[in-house]
């Protein structure tokens, strides 16, 4: 499953109405996925988004169980870092399911901080990529020193 278009339905607000489609998406691919940063990544925004936590039992999911299934995607990126020593928990998406999980649990302080994070990260690899294909970026960087207005 492509998580860029999970994100880009729930940022239109399309992503209940593509519901069943991610669903049978995430299944075809949960195997493989699972304990990856991105796949857990896309089983979280599943459970907050789409209310599918993957327990047919409780629908809709209460909050906490829509906040466990994010601790269960967290705990599962752990224990695959533990098992392969990849630096799992230090890519972009483990900091996105962070993100994610201060969001369900309603922690306004946890999710500023961790969107923080995830956004100066984010443009720390958009710098790089223009640096290495070799653009000028003396011109944004004078704007920004001198402020906007």
């Amino acid at each position: 499953m492509r998580i860029d278009a999970l994100c880009l339905s729930v940022l239109r607000d399309k992503a209940k109405w593509h519901g069943e489609a991610f669903h049978f998406a995430r299944l075809k691919f949960a195997e493989q996925a699972q304990g990856t940063p991105v796949g857990e990544l896309a089983t979280a925004l599943t459970a907050v988004v789409l209310d599918d936590t993957g327990d047919d039992d409780e629908y809709p999911p209460s909050a906490q169980a829509r906040l466990a299934a994010v601790d269960e995607s967290l705990d599962r990126v752990r224990a695959r870092t533990e098992e392969t020593g990849e630096p799992l928990l230090d890519r972009p998406y483990s900091a996105a399911l962070r993100t994610l999980r201060a969001l369900a649990a309603e922690d306004q302080h946890a999710f500023d901080t961790a969107l923080s994070d995830l956004l100066v990260q984010a443009c720390a690899e958009a710098v790089a990529f223009l640096r290495k294909s070799g653009v000028d970026l003396a011109p944004a960087l004078e704007v920004l020193s001198g402020g906007l207005g």
